[in-house]
Order: C-alpha cells, then structure tokens, then sequence
C-alpha cells in the first residue's frame, strides 16, 4: 500500500509577500484605470483645440488666397488673377512654375485679353499692384508651415473648373476648397475639416449714366491680371435680361475677381477712371456717372 504524502503547512511569510503583490498589482490596476478615466478628458480637450486650430488655419488660407476687401487685402486671386496652382505658391513664387501641380490647366476666357507687359507688373494703369507679391501666408514662422494642419499632415487641396449661369450669363471660374484629415488622418472619414469655398473670377455689369439716361456710346477698357501679368478687355453696351427685365449695360464676364480698373471713354472726348470691385462667383452690377 502507497504511503501517504503529507501536506506540507504553509509558510506564513510567502503567504504574505504573495497577498502583498496582489495587492500591489490591484493597487496599479486601479491607478491606471483611474488616470486613463482623468485623462480621457484632457485628450477631448487637446483633439478640441487641434481641431479649432485647423479651422483658423483653414479660414487664413481662405484669407490669404481670396483676399479681404474689407480689410484692403487683394490675396493672391486680386494679384495673380487666378488660384493658386498649389499652396505651395502661396509663399514660393517659383512653385507655379513647376509642372503637374493641381489648378494647372490653362484658362481660356470668354474674350481674349490684350496683354501690357511692357508696363510692368507692380507699375501700370490704375496703380493696382498685379503679379505676385506674397507671401501670403505670413501666420507660421516655417515658410512651408502653411502646409499641414495641427497634426503635422499635409492640407488636401482642390481646385476643379466649374460654369454656371449668373445674370443669364455663363461663368466659368475654379473653386477652391483646403480639407484637413482630421485627427485620424485619412481623407473621405467623418472628421474631415474642409475651409469655406472660395473662386477666382466672377461678372462685371457695368451700366454708365449720363443727363439722367444710359449712355449707349460709351467703350469701357477693363484692366486685371491674367497669370500674373497685366492684361484688359474692352467691351461697349449690350441688353441681357436683368432682375427688372431687358437691361443696357457693359458686360465683362468671368473676369478675374478684385479691384480693377476701368477707363471709359465717353462722347465729346469725355473720359472717365475709376476703380471697381469683382467679387468672386457672383455678377456685380454697378452703375456709375450721372443718376
């Protein structure tokens, strides 16, 4: 018969280190359970605060390539006449020289411009700086920090050529939009920070009053930039169907947005010069002369 083997009594110390780590262990488990739960709102708060970041930084870019009338800014579009072919030409002229790079195809306008390059781009008829003039995105102290979004990812930048009808007319301009990934950093996910829309050319109806009447003989010279270099279009007096009907007016359309500069000339060798504001993607009537 096998003889029994005696249970050997247990130690009381090595019961007490092993109860004395599990302890420990519990103890680390609850620790660490508490500060993920008190850190939890910290990192809500810091992917909060990334995410306003982007939406400043979206809306200075918007600022920087669109322009700010209000403020007298021209942004790139009132300089160049058209988007930027990529950010990067924000603040590196030679950057829209480089081929391949998005908004790149030519643009053809409804009329073409006669170009004056001989008066240069920073010196010519109505004082209104064209050409390039950035930097534009001055905010960051990297040249290139205009670039990526508070996660240190590169903005998504778009650019198509749409045409639409404003004032019965076709306007054929780019629409820009800057995106951010978002804090998981992929496009196309419901954390996407896209910027506001923004376009580069919209219509000019000009109507020139005169004793009270429209005048019909009237030739209006427009002057804006067309990449950069100093360009116009001169039209006279056509009817399209306004918002109260048949209409008189001087058209330009899908013309780089911005303050322009206008030369009328008028009967009886009359002249006139004035500065007049495009706004981007929409048509704008102005009526100047005599009411």
């Amino acid at each position: 018969m096998a003889a029994r083997r005696r249970a050997r009594p247990l130690d009381p110390r090595r019961a007490a280190r092993g109860s004395a780590i599990l302890w420990v262990l519990v103890a680390l488990a609850t620790l660490g359970l508490a500060a993920g739960v008190l850190a939890l709102p910290a990192l809500l708060d810091l992917t909060t605060s990334r995410e306003d970041e982007a939406r400043r930084t979206l809306a200075r870019l918007v600022d920087a390539i669109a322009g700010v009338p209000e403020a007298g800014t021209a942004g790139f579009v009132g300089d160049v006449g058209r988007l930027p072919k990529s950010l990067d030409e924000l603040n590196d002229r030679l950057a829209g020289d480089q081929p391949g790079t998005l908004c790149d195809a030519g643009f053809t306008p409804p009329a073409a411009p006669v170009f004056h390059v001989a008066d240069g781009p920073l010196a010519h008829r109505g004082r209104l700086g064209m050409g390039w003039r950035g930097p534009y995105a001055r905010e960051t102290l990297h040249p290139d920090g205009h670039l990526v979004d508070p996660w240190g990812r590169r903005f998504r930048y778009t650019c198509p050529q749409q045409t639409t009808t404003v004032g019965g007319v076709a306007l054929t301009f780019r629409e820009g939009r800057i995106t951010s990934a978002g804090a998981d950093g992929i496009f196309g996910t419901a954390d996407d920070i896209p910027s506001a829309a923004f376009q580069d050319r919209g219509h000019l109806f000009l109507t020139v009053m005169r004793g009270g009447r429209v005048e019909r003989n009237v030739t209006v010279t427009l002057f804006f930039p067309v990449d950069g270099e100093q360009a116009s279009l001169t039209a006279t007096p056509v009817v399209i169907n306004g918002p109260e009907g048949p209409e008189r007016t001087v058209v330009f359309a899908s013309v780089p947005a911005g303050v322009r500069f206008a030369d009328l000339d008028l009967p009886g060798n009359d002249r006139a010069l004035l500065h007049v504001g495009v706004t981007a993607g929409v048509a704008t009537r102005l009526q100047v002369g005599e009411p």
